[in-house]
């Protein structure tokens, strides 16, 4: 099958919709692979690192701020996903699973509600590409 070329504006565009955001490298990576080829590797990038990973490796569990339920190390660990995650399209379909099946931190009862909505979201990051029924149960 040929693959029909990329300009940089379509790259551009569906990029803004499949990313938290792109550069110019990005850009010129779906024009090289193509819409199909770029979303196949993205789906077959793997995560990091789990956000709850994260969280222990930085020590978060220790702060005390983190047992009060103010949510300290959660910014930290998401926007460095989001921003700086290679696995974009993960990232993007992540937040819009977050969007229909949300957790907010302060709805969250007990101790180490950063963690909690940690693991939470490493549960649907791991299933952005999986089926929705197995998410859901």
């Amino acid at each position: 099958m040929i693959r029909a070329l990329v300009t940089q504006e379509e790259a551009s565009c569906f990029l803004l919709q499949a990313t938290m955001g792109a550069n110019r490298a990005d850009i010129d990576k779906v024009m090289a692979l193509g819409f199909e080829g770029w979303i196949d590797k993205q789906m077959t990038m793997p995560r990091e690192i789990l956000h709850w990973d994260w969280l222990v490796s930085v020590r978060v569990e220790g702060d005390r701020s983190y047992i009060s339920g103010t949510g300290y190390g959660w910014d930290q660990t998401i926007w460095r996903q989001l921003i700086g995650g290679q696995d974009q399209l993960r990232q993007r379909i992540g937040m819009a699973l977050l969007d229909f099946l949300v957790v907010g931190m302060y709805g969250v009862t007990g101790s180490w509600p950063t963690m909690q909505v940690a693991a939470y979201m490493d549960v649907l990051m791991d299933n952005t590409f999986g089926n929705y029924r197995t998410l859901i149960g």
